[in-house]
């Protein structure tokens, strides 16, 4: 729809995002490697200024797209060392901007045992970028903020983006899936569960990126912290939610289709 459309500052022109899914994670991944390169260049000490982060994103983008790089303004949450921040215009719910932002060391800088979580970030941009669907997604998951006045961070926090090691963890988050659900159209079922099938898929790639380039560091003898030389991913159990909604999915379509069929049905037999 066209007031969906994601502002083209954040987008690539086709000619780079065009071809297969794997096609398009392969360049999601070749760009957060410059970037590594990039910054291993600059960095000469134990930290790294912001502008050394902006530089590098900067001279590795074959388009200017906006990305912005700040520091946090106030104390993360959780113990968040850095996040992706969408910045939506309250007007029209659309993404304005998109930016990365840090938790720093005094002057700005931020220690260089805390780049794979800097990378971790990129990834989520990366994909952004090269698969246009995952903006747009959470653009009309905005939108449907206001029509609903369900949030859909919400659900991911608590009940989708948590630790799971069994299909009971499973149940509960299709309970709370379903619970988020209630009274609500068809359609805006599967807006939200796509968008929240795409969080998944690049919080996966994410962590993978993240823990590929600790160990990178680690064989440079850069010190890190240890839980970024911890493979996380199984403990999310992404690959199981991702297939568990694309299953709900699958499971709205089939159930409106079996309505129309029976609509069409009844009509001819008038």
């Amino acid at each position: 729809m066209a007031y969906n459309r994601i502002n083209k500052n954040l987008m690539l022109p086709y000619q780079y995002t065009r071809g297969s899914f794997e096609e398009r994670q392969r360049k999601a991944a070749q760009l957060c490697h410059k970037f590594y390169n990039s910054v291993m260049e600059k960095t000469k000490k134990e930290t790294l200024t912001l502008q050394d982060i902006k530089s590098s994103i900067i001279s590795i983008l074959p388009k200017k797209v906006r990305l912005g790089i700040i520091p946090y303004t106030e104390d993360p949450e959780y113990g968040t060392i850095c996040a992706q921040r969408l910045n939506f215009c309250p007007y029209s719910a659309n993404i304005e901007s998109e930016a990365l932002e840090l938790c720093c060391e005094k002057d700005n800088k931020v220690s260089i045992m805390n780049l794979p979580y800097v990378i971790h970030e990129f990834r989520h941009f990366t994909d952004s970028l090269f698969h246009p669907k995952i903006l747009a997604r959470d653009q009309r998951a905005n939108h449907l903020l206001y029509v609903t006045g369900k949030d859909p961070d919400e659900l991911y926090e608590t009940a989708i983006y948590t630790d799971a090691t069994d299909k009971k963890a499973l149940f509960k988050m299709k309970l709370a899936i379903k619970k988020f659900f209630a009274g609500m159209k068809p359609e805006y079922k599967i807006d939200y569960l796509q968008n929240i099938r795409y969080k998944l898929i690049t919080e996966n790639n994410a962590y993978y990126t993240q823990y590929n380039y600790a160990k990178k560091m680690n064989k440079k003898h850069i010190k890190l912290t240890p839980e970024c030389l911890i493979q996380e991913n199984p403990y999310f159990m992404f690959e199981e939610k991702i297939a568990l909604l694309k299953d709900m999915i699958y499971e709205i379509i089939m159930k409106e289709r079996a309505k129309h069929a029976q609509k069409i049905k009844n009509c001819k037999d008038v």
